[in-house]
Parts: C-alpha cells; sequence; structure tokens
C-alpha cells in the first residue's frame, strides 16, 4: 500500500506546476533618466537595448522582451 501511495505522489508531482510569479514591470532608473534615454531613442538603440531592459522598462515598453 506504501508503495502505491508513493507512485501516486511521484506521479502528481511531476505534473504538478511549479508557478513562478512574474516581475512587476517597473524602471530601476527615475523618471528623468529614463525619459531622457527614451527622448534620444536609445529604448530602440541595439547598442542601448540591454541597458534599457535592465533600468526603463517601464518606459520604453520591453517588459514583455
Amino acid at each position: 500500500m506504501f508503495f502505491y501511495l508513493l507512485c501516486v505522489m511521484l506521479i502528481v508531482n511531476a505534473f504538478a506546476r511549479d508557478d513562478v510569479p512574474l516581475e512587476e514591470c517597473k524602471d530601476r532608473g527615475n523618471d528623468r533618466y529614463c525619459k531622457s534615454h527614451m527622448d534620444s531613442g536609445h529604448c530602440e538603440s541595439e547598442n542601448y537595448k540591454f541597458i534599457m531592459k535592465a533600468n526603463c522598462r517601464k518606459t520604453c515598453n520591453l517588459c514583455d522582451q
């Protein structure tokens, strides 16, 4: 009986989802910093994309990436 219970628990555990909470979409930089970079076109620039994604996700609309 214990063996069957153990098997059922292993099967249930194998198919259980681990829900990872989504990170809140917000800017790490202040409004002035992010706005100046956005106005300079850095949100679309490949050279700045990594920095903008790390610091100004909300301002640059990079939350889904």
